[in-house]
């Protein structure tokens, strides 16, 4: 008999368990939802009230008021993820809008703050919520990633940007109070964080006129002799992205000791003067790998190059041999001939 009651006692408790976890599934998954949607009913009605008026001006009189009686976590968050998803020009009225609610006052003063996320988050948000400039200091952050984003924010103030790197020779970093925009921009084409170095070049393929003296002080910066040997790479590579006459001498890269940068070297020459594609195609035929690929790269360019990009088409590396095919195909009649040759032989 107690071993029956035992086994009616533990069915008793089993059964209650399963309708105390049904019942919290049914009721309590309600209650948090409708607890979840209570606190975020204010970021959701600011959202709407922002999103309307950038539709409809004569709304924006509400949207203002709405940021400003928001909590400003809220208001930051709602400018945040407006400003991710609008045109340039309805971010002109969010930015007003941001303005007016004070969040870009909060943002600049976290710009200050010892903690890199807030600084982080500061940028990000007066790039896409305020019609400021970018602020130069936070060029020189010593955080990567706080200076990659300020670097994208500087490439968004088109007017900003070709003041600060239309400066060159001895006057770029010489401004007193620290070192110029084109200064800090120089030393972030050759710093030691990749992100950094790719934010600095889509600065300055974005920068118009293109910043020649930017990319003349950062190779002067990669000669130096406390640099990395692969210094040179980033503003090689800019100079190759923006193309037509540099007038920056640089074809001591073109015998550096790291492969990295002859192949850099050999794309940015073939850019700013193609009419030495087949002599450098040439000329580094027998190079190491990563060379040899971009000789491939750009020999398509130049129809006299099309029988050494044969030649690279039967190369070791499947690598080279496929950016070569590829070049052959770009390279116009003649190199389409070619290819279908090589098909054929092969």
């Amino acid at each position: 008999m107690a071993m029956i009651e035992f086994v009616r006692i533990a069915v008793l408790v089993l059964l209650a368990v399963v309708v105390l976890a049904a019942a919290d599934l049914v009721v309590g998954t309600w209650w948090r939802r409708r607890r979840w949607f209570r606190r975020h009913r204010a970021e959701h009605d600011v959202m709407v009230a922002v999103v309307d008026a950038l539709g409809d001006p004569d709304l924006v009189p509400q949207a203002r008021d709405a940021l400003r009686a928001a909590d400003p976590v809220v208001a930051r968050t709602v400018c945040l993820a407006v400003g991710r998803v609008v045109a340039s020009e309805e971010r002109t009225v969010l930015a007003r809008l941001a303005s007016t609610a004070g969040v870009d006052r909060r943002a600049r003063r976290d710009l200050r703050s010892r903690r890199w996320w807030r600084r982080l988050r500061a940028v990000r948000l007066l790039h896409l919520a305020s019609a400021g400039p970018a602020d130069r200091a936070v060029l020189d952050d010593p955080h990567p990633e706080v200076r990659a984003a300020a670097l994208i924010w500087l490439a968004d103030r088109p007017a900003q940007l070709a003041a600060s790197t239309a400066r060159s020779g001895p006057e770029v970093g010489s401004r007193v109070g620290g070192p110029s925009v084109a200064e800090l921009l120089a030393r972030a084409l050759v710093s030691d964080a990749a992100l950094v170095r790719l934010a600095a070049k889509h600065v300055c393929v974005r920068a118009q006129p293109p910043p020649i003296g930017v990319l003349g002080r950062a190779l002067d910066l990669a000669r130096g002799p406390d640099t990395s040997p692969l210094a040179p790479v980033a503003p090689l590579a800019t100079i190759a992205a923006l193309g037509g006459s540099v007038p920056l001498d640089f074809d001591e890269f073109l015998v550096a000791d790291a492969a990295a940068v002859r192949a850099a070297a050999v794309r940015a020459i073939a850019a700013t003067s193609p009419e030495q594609i087949a002599f450098l195609a040439q000329r580094y035929l027998d190079d190491e790998q990563v060379v040899r690929m971009a000789v491939a790269d750009v020999a398509g360019r130049d129809p006299a190059a099309c029988p050494l990009l044969v030649e690279l088409s039967r190369d070791p590396s499947w690598q080279v041999r496929q950016v070569a095919r590829r070049s052959l195909r770009r390279a116009g009649p003649v190199g389409r001939a070619l290819l279908r040759r090589l098909q054929q032989v092969t």
